[in-house]
């Protein structure tokens, strides 16, 4: 049976998700790993952190990403669809290539030395020399391309799985996957991925050379739209969702202590090793992912004044934060404050600016809606926006 009924619990993990981010990408100013300029002291105690959070959140927002699509393509005919992902992702990531993502880099340049103004600096821009060599990239919203992209190439399967004989096929995985733990057999496709491409192609964000990252992140992308095409799905999330929270618990204090921060030893065989890791971590993420869909339909879902605004305001806000966090960050961090105070601040500066953006120059201007991926204000219409995820979860 499809779904039909207002999903407030998909809209609120969507909002959680993104809004996250702020936070997750704040704290990479103070870890010692690579980043585009660091705060002279780091601390090992964001590391595991961002290490475990690293693992699964962005599969969340690609596994939310394909419910969204699922949702759209109910009132859309495919051209429709591909018109409606154009004008929602395209425009935001030119117009962010060219206005929102420079500032980052030309504040790393300064940090690292260069002396030029922006303007000077823009005009390197426009040689389109792509970073880092050169000053021309699309930085954090490679997730754009990588959505549009995958609502391109996965359209003719969701097309399928829309028709009669594929909602056949969708009812028969679902009868399939109704005894308790079955649906983490859902991390067969991701372990085979993993294999295929984990060992050959680290994670570059450029398209073209990140075949790990991209399919496995279409994986969850499809594993997504294939969830919401039959409520059935969501009454075996809740049935799981106990023995998904044990499973995360256990399988990610295993992989904190045995591959992250190794104390225990339990595989010298490295080979060997990487194999085994590729099936936990992908039933831990799938674990993280159901326990989290399986609490939210049980707390979330429900509206709210916040989630208004908030499912709204996400998209602009996910284009926005790291720009504002960069630019406010390179004079934070030279000040002679401590590394939790310097946190701190950032995290503030990055909400209020970005806020202060989105009141002053998007919420009400429907030219700036348009380059933001907004509805113009005249046909919103309570819930009907839509987010980065895709469409809101439900009519």
């Amino acid at each position: 049976m499809e779904s039909t009924d207002r999903r407030y619990d998909i809209d609120w993990v969507r909002v959680i998700a993104f809004y996250f981010l702020i936070f997750f990408h704040s704290s990479m100013f103070f870890v010692p790993y690579d980043f585009h300029f660091k705060n002279n002291e780091t601390s090992e105690i964001f590391s595991p952190f961002i290490t475990f959070f690293h693992q699964w959140r962005l599969p969340l927002l690609f596994i939310v990403s394909g419910m969204g699509v699922r949702f759209a393509m109910k009132r859309r005919s495919p051209l429709q669809f591909i018109a409606e992902r154009s004008r929602r992702l395209l425009i935001p990531l030119i117009f962010g290539m060219f206005v929102v993502v420079p500032p980052q880099i030309y504040f790393e340049r300064i940090w690292k030395g260069a002396e030029y103004s922006y303007f000077e600096f823009y005009k390197l821009v426009l040689q389109f020399q792509s970073y880092p060599a050169g000053n021309f990239s699309w930085h954090h919203l490679w997730f754009i391309v990588y959505l549009f992209v995958f609502c391109i190439l996965c359209l003719p399967l969701f097309m399928f799985f829309m028709s009669g004989r594929g909602k056949i096929i969708i009812n028969r995985l679902t009868d399939y996957m109704t005894p308790k733990g079955r649906i983490f057999l859902f991390a067969i496709p991701l372990t085979v991925v993993y294999y295929l491409f984990a060992f050959d192609w680290p994670e570059t964000h450029d398209l073209i050379n990140d075949w790990y990252n991209f399919f496995y992140s279409m994986t969850f992308f499809i594993l997504g739209f294939i969830i919401c095409s039959n409520d059935k799905f969501w009454e075996i999330i809740d049935k799981n969702t106990s023995l998904s929270i044990k499973t995360a618990l256990f399988l990610s204090a295993l992989l904190m202590f045995t591959a992250w921060f190794p104390v225990i030893d339990l595989f010298p065989d490295y080979t060997f090793a990487d194999y085994i890791y590729g099936i936990i971590k992908s039933v831990n993420i799938l674990a993280i992912h159901f326990a989290i869909f399986g609490i939210a339909r049980k707390h979330l879902n429900k509206p709210g004044r916040f989630l208004t605004y908030a499912n709204e305001s996400v998209y602009p806000f996910y284009i926005l934060h790291q720009s504002v966090m960069m630019s406010a960050g390179f004079y934070i961090l030279q000040w002679d404050i401590s590394l939790w105070s310097k946190f701190a601040l950032v995290i503030i500066a990055t909400v209020g600016g970005t806020v202060l953006i989105y009141e002053v120059l998007i919420r009400w201007n429907n030219p700036a809606r348009l380059l933001f991926g907004l509805k113009p204000k005249a046909q919103k219409n309570d819930y009907r926006v839509t987010s980065i995820a895709g469409e809101t979860s439900g009519d």
